[in-house]
């Protein structure tokens, strides 16, 4: 995957609905700094999961985040609800969920 920007959107989505202990930092720029640093990082474990007119949708599933990425910047995320229809139909199993007993 190559770089992308980070859009306020995407980042305030990410500060209030995933991580609002980010809120607390005072200094703006540190603030969009460590956002930034966050969702790179998401961004880059997660997995392409198709297009359509609205961007690509990439989805981690450490953090159950579903992203849009447009023209080569993160434009929203939102929290994964379910996994796509043909995700739970092929019982497809993510390198991060562990087996319960």
């Amino acid at each position: 995957m190559g770089a992308i920007r980070i859009t306020k959107h995407a980042a305030d989505r990410y500060i209030e609905k995933f991580n609002p202990n980010l809120a607390a930092i005072v200094n703006v720029s540190e603030r969009i700094r460590a956002v930034t640093n966050d969702l790179l990082l998401v961004f880059e474990a997660s997995k392409y999961i198709g297009k359509n007119n609205g961007g690509k949708l990439y989805r981690s599933y450490l953090l159950k985040i579903d992203m849009i990425v447009r023209d080569g910047a993160m434009v929203t995320l939102f929290p994964l609800k379910r996994p796509l229809r043909s995700e739970r139909e092929r019982k497809v199993f993510h390198p991060f969920e562990m087996e319960r007993n």
